[in-house]
């Protein structure tokens, strides 16, 4: 199972990030991806190939201690 990667750029096109690759168990994968910037990606699971997922968005933003990312000092 691999998933790629997009991130929509100053022209609202998805631009390719990368492919990451993951175990399936029992039907289903699961597992962590970092995001390096802020911004709108787009995750599109794949197997094989012709197998695809419908297509989750994901809002990225910069980590904040009012985000509760970091913490306040």
């Amino acid at each position: 199972m691999q998933i790629v990667v997009e991130r929509a750029g100053g022209d609202n096109r998805f631009k390719f990030q990368r492919r990451v690759t993951m175990a399936v168990r029992d039907g289903e994968y699961r597992g962590r991806i970092a995001l390096r910037k802020p911004g709108l990606y787009r995750f599109t699971a794949k197997a094989g190939d012709t197998g695809r997922s419908k297509q989750v968005f994901v809002r990225a933003i910069r980590r904040t201690a009012r985000a509760g990312g970091l913490q306040a000092r």
